[in-house]
């Protein structure tokens, strides 16, 4: 659900302002990964398109401060490297939330403003002032569309996760249909011989943890189907 109009010049200074005194210094100010190692991963043989794990160390990120405003392209990846990239926003989002206190839009605008490339011509070009605007000004609401509020009575903001959710829908793809052909990919992975046991292995686990059902028991079957007779006898 959409209330009133993209923030004005003033929000944005105010904003600003935020940023350069923060609220509370004694929360946590990093977020931070394992270090990222800039070599690439090596398999006997290539992985899937959509993912790409030979490229993946060059574009994360090892760690995150709540007071900068990071730069966000998505230009050249995979599909699997654009969502870990998506999650790395939502890491972003929630060091913002917690140290400066800014309320859901500013954390989005912030966020906007690190777009480049593909994501800074998506933004600028293919929405719309009403698309730009439905995204910042959204709000989470029940199956009743119902504005849903917090324990102070105040409507909850809902503009980060509708704009990760907006990326990955235009970049990606229905997230449903990317579930959908996991299961395809999954059933007609093959380990022949003993040296392709490491890329099977990240390629198995990668497509069924994006699944929602990734917890069934079949998965494990599948998994010992697929390996070569001499691996799965052990």
């Amino acid at each position: 659900m959409i209330k009133g109009d993209i923030s004005s010049e003033e929000e944005t200074d105010e904003l600003i302002k935020k940023f350069e005194e923060p609220h509370n210094q004694t929360i946590l100010k990093n977020i931070n990964n394992l270090e990222a190692h800039k070599t690439r991963n090596h398999y006997p043989r290539p992985t899937f398109p959509d993912m790409q794990f030979e490229e993946i160390n060059q574009y994360t990120q090892a760690s995150y401060t709540s007071g900068t405003i990071y730069e966000w392209n998505i230009d050249g990846m995979t599909e699997h490297n654009i969502l870990t990239k998506l999650q790395e926003i939502t890491m972003v989002s929630i060091a913002y939330k917690l140290n400066n206190r800014l309320p859901d839009h500013a954390v989005a605008q912030t966020i906007v403003a690190g777009f480049t490339g593909q994501l800074k011509g998506w933004w600028d070009n293919c929405l719309t002032f009403d698309d730009r605007n439905g995204i910042l000004k959204a709000y989470r609401i029940n199956e009743n569309n119902e504005v849903l509020k917090d324990e102070n009575g105040q409507d909850i903001e809902d503009a980060v996760a509708t704009l990760i959710y907006s990326i990955s829908k235009h970049f990606i793809g229905d997230p449903v249909k990317i579930k959908d052909k996991t299961v395809d990919l999954s059933t007609n992975l093959k380990c022949p011989k003993f040296h392709d046991f490491r890329w099977y292995k990240e390629v198995f686990l990668t497509k069924v943890m994006l699944r929602s059902d990734c917890n069934q028991s079949f998965w494990k079957e599948k998994f010992i189907s697929g390996l070569s007779r001499l691996l799965s006898e052990n």
